[in-house]
């Protein structure tokens, strides 16, 4: 089958958006923090980014990603991109993921309408399952198995379109988990809003060739294994009587760039400083670099291009140890006049 979408080689950025994950984390969260990342979008946009885009947790723990255990605060995805839509002109602006468990989808649907009109229509809708159990908990939200959470995500999704559809009228419609009843969304988007779904296993590869316009893996993953999960996925596609050109691919990396070898040594010591916990301590370069897009310019370009002829064409860069994290500003920087024009020569 083939993933052969015609769609240009994008970068999109993982802004900060929690407590840790700032340059300079300052402990908390409030109007500095929010407008950093604000100022962060907007230089992103300057830089040549296609898109930015942010997650959803009312708080994380990264002992998940290696670092230690505690809670960190998080700004609310979709407040965030109603500040970002009112302050950028070119970027799209995502989601990287919502968590569906979180909101019905007639109430998501009506957010998701206003921030197309905002944003014109630069909004990127990433949907998951939710993994988090301790905010499930806390939030007093029931968290199912994963099979049954994940079914749910494709009702979710194919009810969401419903009310999404630019020209749409009321929506009656219902399944195991749902039901409308003469729902209408006002005003709608004015063009389809691109959904995602987010997540690895074979379970969310079939929802997400059942009922999304693509799937997105982070943020580790080397080339022969990526492979092989879309060989799985061209038989969900398959299953679901569609084909590989009609669906969008991204990946989310962990991103690093340096002129050459001290130089990348120069900047690792510098993530490494910044890293909360010190969970990086000892730990060599290359080990960090497994799976990720670090290195020169020209070895990042390249693995930007192997995966781009597997159908690739959206990659989403965290500049940091952690996801939505940045440990220096000047990395986008570096990375933006390094790399891009590498992979878009020609």
């Amino acid at each position: 089958m083939g993933f052969t979408r015609e769609e240009p080689l994008g970068f999109g950025l993982a802004l900060p958006h929690y407590s840790f994950s700032y340059p300079r984390p300052r402990g908390g969260l409030g109007p500095e923090e929010l407008e950093e990342t604000v100022a962060l979008a907007k230089k992103a946009e300057e830089l040549g980014f296609e898109a930015v885009w942010v997650s959803d947790h009312f708080f994380l723990d990264i002992s998940r990603y290696g670092g230690p255990p505690g809670r960190y605060p998080s700004l609310d995805p979709l407040v965030t991109l109603a500040a970002l839509a009112a302050e950028t002109a070119r970027v799209r602006l995502g989601t990287l993921v919502l968590a569906a468990p979180f909101r019905a989808p007639g109430v998501l649907a009506k957010e998701v309408s206003n921030l197309a009109l905002l944003s014109g229509d630069r909004l990127e809708l990433g949907l998951g399952a939710g993994w988090y159990q301790e905010e499930f908990r806390e939030a007093g939200i029931e968290m199912e198995p994963p099979p049954r959470r994940i079914a749910r995500l494709g009702e979710y999704i194919r009810l969401l379109r419903a009310l999404l559809e630019p020209g749409g009228g009321r929506v009656s419609d219902g399944g195991r988990f749902y039901s409308l009843r003469g729902a209408e969304v006002s005003p709608r988007p004015g063009r389809r809003v691109r959904i995602w779904v987010g997540g690895k296993g074979d379970l969310v590869l079939r929802t997400a060739a059942r009922w999304a316009d693509g799937w997105n893996l982070a943020w580790r993953v080397g080339l022969e294994e990526y492979r092989r999960r879309l060989g799985q996925l061209e038989k969900e596609l398959e299953r679901a009587g569609r084909t590989g050109s009609s669906f969008s691919l991204s990946l989310g990396f962990y991103a690093l760039v340096g002129e050459g070898g001290k130089d990348l040594e120069r900047w690792y010591r510098k993530l490494v400083s910044w890293t909360p916990g010190g969970f990086l301590d000892g730990v060599d370069l290359r080990v960090w670099a497994e799976g990720a897009l670090v290195g020169t310019a020209e070895e990042v370009a390249a693995r930007v291009l192997e995966f781009a002829s597997l159908g690739v064409r959206h990659f989403v860069l965290s500049f940091a140890s952690l996801p939505f994290s940045l440990f220096d500003e000047e990395a986008i920087e570096v990375f933006a006049e390094k790399v891009f024009p590498l992979v878009t020569k020609g």
